[in-house]
């Protein structure tokens, strides 16, 4: 069984795997993670607002008060990733393991995880596994690259 602080050095791992993602440093607080980064170009912005929304953890610029999904972004950007561990429905690690199970699903869908290695998160984080291969994927990402 893996423990919250392995899920959490993996998922620090996943997100340094998106294009344009630089991880400055990641803590994890009591039931708090916190994973700060420097974002390129839009492209990454795009991918992690959705992995956000779709995980519920909160996706702020470093410094300021400014919005990440209404403002127009100067890149590079500082940002912070912030995802409570307190279990949360069938989630042992609530939103932090839903934010894995997320870029999971992205990262295959971009070509950059293996079916495999997919398969094997989602199945130990209790995501929807059994991905197709990605040479047969029928979703676009398009709309995450413009």
């Amino acid at each position: 069984m893996q423990t919250l602080h392995q899920a959490f050095n993996k998922i620090v791992q996943l997100v340094s795997l998106v294009p344009g993602v630089l991880v400055e440093s990641s803590s994890l607080a009591g039931r708090v993670a916190t994973i700060n980064l420097v974002l390129r170009g839009e492209s990454s912005l795009k991918l992690l607002r959705h992995v956000s929304c779709g995980a519920n953890v909160a996706l702020t610029p470093q410094h300021g008060n400014g919005n990440l999904f209404r403002e127009p972004v100067s890149f590079p950007v500082q940002v912070r990733i912030t995802a409570g561990s307190l279990r949360r429905d069938r989630f042992r690690f609530g939103e932090l393991q839903m934010l894995g199970v997320w870029l999971v699903w992205e990262l295959h869908s971009l070509r950059l995880l293996s079916t495999a290695s997919a398969n094997r998160l989602l199945t130990v984080w209790g995501g929807a596994a059994n991905l197709a291969p990605n040479s047969s994927l029928k979703r676009t990402n398009q709309s995450l690259r413009d």
